[in-house]
């Protein structure tokens, strides 16, 4: 196998390629011939070795593509701390997970949590929700500089925007807007969701997770906590489950 060892470490990576996919193929076609009497002819298997050497361009190509378009999660600046959130939502069950995750500066997770609410009107409700809760955990933690992420960019706009939002969650965005006077410093951020992925990650499995449990078990509800203003829809009260999986601190 020396020739094998030294065409590999003295060619091009294009020339390697296409030598041991060449190889791969006429042993495929040589079995297919030998075991299944399927006959490949020459010129079948160089067809087959210039379109699969294709495909592999064409996945780097996208695969390149997507790396430049990836972004990951950015560090705070000094003195403040981030939250992320977000939420998977259940439309046959009205219902919704939020993720929340803490980081420090230099991207130490600090603080994770999920939640499971039921009632739940919309996708927008419970991303307005999820956003609610990091606003609450962040004045339960005694933070006072914070920055607060979601990949939800109508909640954020409608956080950013002056005037009263008179939509369906309305109720949480004004509750949003009030509570964010308690910090020192609150921001709210718009990321997309590679920047978001932990958070998001968090609040799928919560849901899931939630399904399995039910499943079993079943779970009782209680009125939504930490909100100041009236949280009902259409005469039914949002609320949230007793599933609360608490804080997971990171030391």
């Amino acid at each position: 196998m020396e020739w094998f060892t030294w065409t590999v470490l003295n060619s091009k990576t294009e020339v390697v390629r296409i030598f041991i996919c060449a190889i791969w193929a006429i042993w495929s076609a040589r079995n297919k011939w030998v075991h299944e009497s399927q006959k490949r002819f020459g010129a079948e298997t160089a067809n087959f070795i210039k379109k699969y050497i294709q495909e592999l361009k064409d996945t780097e190509r996208k695969e390149l593509i997507s790396d430049r378009n990836f972004k990951l999660w950015r560090p705070p600046p000094q003195g403040f701390l981030k939250i992320n959130f977000d939420a998977a939502f259940d439309k046959k069950e009205k219902k919704s997970c939020s993720g929340i995750i803490v980081r420090k500066p230099k991207g130490v997770v600090t603080e994770s949590k999920e939640q499971i609410h039921t009632n739940i009107s919309s996708s927008f409700a419970a991303e307005a929700i999820a956003c609610l809760q990091a606003v609450n955990i962040g004045r339960e933690l005694g933070l006072t500089h914070v920055i607060i992420e979601g990949d939800s960019l109508t909640v954020i706009k409608k956080i950013q925007n002056q005037n009263r939002d008179r939509s369906e969650i309305g109720p949480f965005i004004l509750d949003i807007k009030e509570r964010r006077t308690l910090f020192l410093e609150c921001q709210f951020q718009h990321v997309k969701r590679t920047e978001n992925a932990v958070a998001h990650n968090l609040a799928s499995e919560g849901l899931k997770m939630d399904k399995h449990t039910e499943a079993k078990h079943g779970h009782a509800t209680t009125p939504l906590i930490g909100t100041g203003n009236d949280t009902s829809k259409n005469g039914q009260v949002v609320t949230e489950a007793e599933v609360d999986r608490g804080w997971k601190r990171h030391l």
